[in-house]
Order: C-alpha cells, then sequence, then structure tokens
C-alpha cells in the first residue's frame, strides 16, 4: 500500500489517497526475506478476503483508494508501497534490490505516469515508502537491506525535504515500515532492528515515541496505518492496539496473516549451526536434494509467550537431504521437530583413512573423536579456549580480524551461501529435484595451534 499524498501534507485527520495492488498472483515463489518459505501453501482465497477487508478499512475511514492491477510473474508487487516514493506530485520510481521484483517497478510507473504524476528512476536500489516514511516535515529514510543509502540524496533533492538516514540491522526486519510507522507527531517503534546510533537519533528527535514488543514487530506490528485519529493495525498486534489506545488513537484491527506467510520449520531453525560447522569442515556446497513431510497439521508452542498455543504446520517439520559438496563430499542431513528421540551423535564424518565424530555445533562443546586403527580415540584440543564454551569463539575472532584488518570466519559470504544451502533443501522437497547452488564461500583457516588462553588467530590457510 502506497500513500500518493501522505508524503506531501503533515499528518492530519483529512482522507488520505492510497494506491493497494490486486493481490490476484500473490503467493510465496522464492526466498528473499527471512520469512518466507516457499513450501507454504498460500490460501488464495482468503487472501482475497484480508486484502478486501483491508481496502474495507481503509475507506471505512474516509480514505480513497486505488488499485494497481495484478501482474502475472510478480507474487510481491501486492506489496504496493515498495514501488515508488510520492511526494509533491513527483514520483521516484523503485530500484529493486532483488531480480525477482525488478520488474514491479515498470508497472509503478506506468501506472503513475498515468495518474498525471512526474517521473523520476532512482539511480541506486531504493524500496519506495517500505523504506521512506514522512513524519511532520521530515522522511525518516531506511538503508541496510533493501535501500541504498545512496539514494537518500536523490529522494531529498526529488522532494525537497530533510532526509534522515537510519540503519537497519536485524534482517527479518529488513524494511524501515516493519520497524517504524507515524503516530501522529511521534513515531511507534521497534528499537532492535535500528542500528545504535539510528536509535539515538530517533530518540532525539521523538522522545515520547511508543516502543513496540518484539511479539508485535514479528507479526508486522510497525506495518500499520495512522491518520491522526485511526490506526489500522495487524489483528495479532493485540499489545500494540492496547498501547495507542491507551495514546487515544482508535485502533482498527485487519487480520493479514495470509498476507505475512512467514517460513520457519526445522532446517532453518537447525540448520544454521550444522551447515555452517560443514562448510566449515568441508568448503562450499555444490547442490543438493531433499525430501520433506509433516506428521500432523497443528502443533503445541513449547515456550516463549505464547506456551501452550496451538498453531496450524504450514511447513515440513522433518526434511531430509543430501549435501554434494564442491571437493566431492556427501552429506547427509536430517532436521527434524518429529522426531521423539534418538541416539546418534550430532556429525559424523567418514573418510577413507578413519572415521570423526563432532559434537553438537548448537551446544559448542563437547568431545572431538577420530576412529583409527580399530578404535575411537579422543583428541586434544590444540587452541587457547579450551574451556567448552565457544559461543563467543567466532565474535571474538571477528573482533580480532576487524582490529588487525584480517579475514575473520563468519563473514557475509559464509553466511549468505549456508541461507541458500537451506532454502534449496525447501525448494528441492517442493519441486522434487535436485538445487544447483549460485553462491560459494571459502572455506575458513581453522584456528592457529599452541596460543595461550584469550589469544586467538587464524592459520594462514586452511589445510
Amino acid at each position: 500500500m502506497a500513500h500518493l499524498r501522505s508524503l506531501s501534507r503533515p499528518v492530519t485527520v483529512a482522507p488520505q489517497h492510497l494506491l493497494v495492488a490486486d493481490p490476484t498472483h500473490f503467493e510465496v515463489a522464492y526466498a528473499i526475506n527471512p520469512w518466507m518459505d516457499p513450501t507454504v501453501s498460500v490460501d488464495t482465497a482468503l487472501v482475497r478476503r484480508q486484502w478486501e477487508s483491508l481496502v474495507e478499512a481503509y475507506e471505512a475511514v474516509g480514505h480513497r483508494v486505488d488499485v494497481l492491477p495484478a501482474v502475472s510473474g510478480l507474487p510481491d508487487l501486492v506489496f504496493a508501497a515498495n514501488g515508488a516514493v510520492v511526494s509533491d506530485g513527483v514520483a521516484l520510481i523503485s530500484r529493486f534490490r532483488h531480480a525477482e521484483r525488478a520488474a514491479e517497478a515498470d508497472a509503478h510507473e506506468a501506472w503513475l505516469r498515468a495518474a498525471g504524476l512526474r517521473v523520476e528512476r532512482s539511480r541506486f536500489h531504493l524500496e519506495g515508502q517500505g523504506d521512506v516514511l514522512r513524519v511532520g516535515e521530515v522522511l525518516l529514510a531506511g538503508h541496510g537491506f533493501r535501500t541504498d543509502v545512496r539514494a537518500h540524496a536523490q529522494i531529498a533533492a526529488v522532494t525537497g525535504r530533510e532526509v534522515v538516514s537510519l540503519e537497519l540491522v536485524d534482517p527479518r526486519w529488513y524494511h524501515l515500515d516493519v520497524v517504524l510507522f507515524p503516530l501522529g507527531d511521534t513515531v511507534a517503534w521497534f528499537p532492535e532492528a535500528l542500528a545504535p546510533a539510528a536509535r539515538r537519533e530517533v530518540v532525539r528527535r521523538f522522545p515520547d515515541a511508543l516502543e513496540v514488543s518484539r511479539h508485535d514487530a514479528a507479526v508486522m506490528g510497525c506495518n500499520s496505518v495512522c491518520d491522526g485519529v485511526h490506526v489500522i493495525l495487524p489483528a495479532q498486534a493485540e499489545q500494540l492496539a492496547h498501547d495507542v489506545a491507551a495514546r487515544g488513537f482508535e485502533p482498527i484491527p485487519v487480520d493479514l496473516s495470509e498476507l505475512r506467510k512467514s517460513g520457519g520449520g526445522p532446517m532453518m531453525d537447525m540448520g544454521p549451526y550444522y551447515i555452517t560447522a560443514m562448510l566449515n569442515l568441508l568448503g562450499p556446497v555444490a547442490r543438493v536434494t531433499a525430501f520433506g513431510g509433516r506428521s500432523r497439521d497443528r502443533r503445541e508452542i513449547a515456550s516463549g509467550p505464547r506456551a501452550g498455543t496451538h498453531v496450524p504446520v504450514e511447513v515440513d517439520t522433518h526434511l531430509a537431504g543430501v549435501m554434494e559438496f564442491a571437493q566431492g563430499a556427501l552429506v547427509q542431513i536430517t532436521t527434524s521437530f518429529d522426531v521423539r528421540g534418538h541416539r546418534h551423535g550430532p556429525l559424523e564424518l567418514y573418510g577413507t583413512e578413519g572415521s570423526m565424530t563432532i559434537p553438537d555445533p548448537n551446544r559448542f562443546d563437547g568431545t572431538v573423536e577420530l576412529f583409527e586403527d580399530g578404535e575411537w580415540c579422543a583428541q586434544a584440543i590444540r587452541h587457547g579456549h579450551g574451556d567448552g564454551n565457544y559461543r563467543g569463539l567466532g565474535l571474538a575472532q571477528m573482533a580480532d580480524a576487524i582490529g588487525t584488518g584480517s579475514a575473520h570466519c563468519a563473514s557475509g559470504d559464509l553466511a549468505l551461501h549456508a541461507l541458500e544451502v537451506m532454502e534449496a533443501m525447501h525448494r528441492s522437497a517442493k519441486e522434487g529435484r535436485a538445487k544447483e547452488m549460485t553462491t560459494s564461500c571459502h572455506r575458513p583457516a581453522p584456528l592457529a595451534a599452541g596460543l595461550g588462553t584469550g589469544e586467538i588467530a587464524l592459520q594462514e590457510e586452511a589445510a
């Protein structure tokens, strides 16, 4: 949903002009954020009903709503706020970060030209009013995941307004409009998703800002619209509805759960530990294949504020796959929420000269054992961090690497490659065929042996 005039006037009770996109072709066809899982089915009839409820809620409080026609092959066009920044009769058309969404810009440009707006294209990655929000006479502009900070200067030039750059730091909250929304002359926000400097700037400008809980932020509570009197917000953001009412606004809950289909399951839960361990041991993966399934239609949440609540199962809860590594190794992996108990060791490697067991990378402790010459033998820890608590070891090595200007193990390339491996497992299970990797990474060098406690360094190169 895009505001066609809200960036060109102060927040008032007067009706706004909104652009929404027809959801006919909405589906989760790919994964470009941590919430998306292509294995999750979408109830298209429910999507339509929820979308119509949203439009009705806008119109019921006096807003004018126009509809951008659906385009086949552009499932995310329904998130119309991302298409442009609109101000004073000028539209700065987005340049989407991901290729899957790039053609959405053409659809927005065609509609906005026909509506009589002067159109300009962004020179840098920009995802419209997903990352640009007006509060008073100031534009708050996010960057870090989808929008390039260099686009902010062009936004300022096109709109003639002050642009305040706010850095986003959590990939789960990748747009500013899922972290913060205007609330009268202040804002409601989820501080954890912003960099420290951005947090300080928000507090300086809006000392009475309303803080949104993690739960409400996770159900996209900050993706709300306030017209100065009403706050149209996700129905699941119950505490936020209570809080805005306490400040004198009228909350209008709308259920949009089908339009925010989120992924998860055991692969996305456990995979980061085990797959990252394998990448450290064996280097990059070339391709994967997998099969998935689920043993029940509903599960009970075991912990957290919603413990005891039963929720529908919409992702595979048992995933079994094979990773073919670039250097030739084949590794089987099974992640499951459906196994009551087992006696398998977390990681075992089988080589031509012997076998190795490796402790659970989820706990970062335990003994490495090597089988050769007919017996298992425990291996001594040769680096100076042998107290069994290794959770901070990667961070310590990263800090040292930043200080010395050297490479660090937990690189962005490695993290991206691990994410692609996990996402490809789900796609393989859904499509019934092997998936080739499009990313890669260098195998990190091991820690140097023989250093004392508190000292950290890498070997010059991995064996």
